[in-house]
């Protein structure tokens, strides 16, 4: 986190850390130091391979290849014919090239829930990639939206 300072006519914010701007004595002018999050943020390594690898299968319309990372669940829940449909769907702009940029971890439900802006290079309509993993590290979920 970095820290960015603001003129403010507040006195003092409760929980903000405050000190008097020097620059202006004029009455009640302070400076608040506020956060703010860089976006500089990075997926976890295991998650990044796995994302990879679901989209290179998707890529390749590899039905086997993307169902082998998700749990006993994950493999029975989506069908090859599902599989094939959103595949088709993805598979050329893939190839055609994209970019990922992670945006967030969460929590749910005892998983570890992570989002990706997916971008491709055809300048169309990007997604969102959302990938869910058991504390194993197999997956529990993947959604293109």
């Amino acid at each position: 986190m970095r820290e960015i300072e603001a003129a403010s006519s507040i006195k003092k914010a409760k929980g903000c850390l405050s000190k008097k701007d020097e620059r202006n004595s004029g009455p009640g002018v302070e400076i608040l130091r506020m956060p703010v999050f860089s976006n500089e943020m990075t997926a976890p390594p295991e998650a990044e391979r796995t994302l990879k690898q679901l989209l290179e299968a998707a890529q390749r319309e590899d039905y086997d290849a993307f169902i082998e990372l998700g749990n006993h669940r994950f493999q029975q829940g989506i069908s090859k014919d599902m599989f094939d449909t959103v595949s088709r769907q993805v598979s050329n702009r893939l190839k055609a090239g994209h970019a990922t940029e992670f945006l967030t971890e969460i929590s749910q439900c005892d998983h570890r829930v992570f989002l990706w802006k997916l971008s491709f290079t055809d300048a169309g309509n990007q997604f969102i990639a959302r990938l869910v993993m058991e504390a194993d590290g197999k997956v529990a979920g993947f959604m293109l939206n």
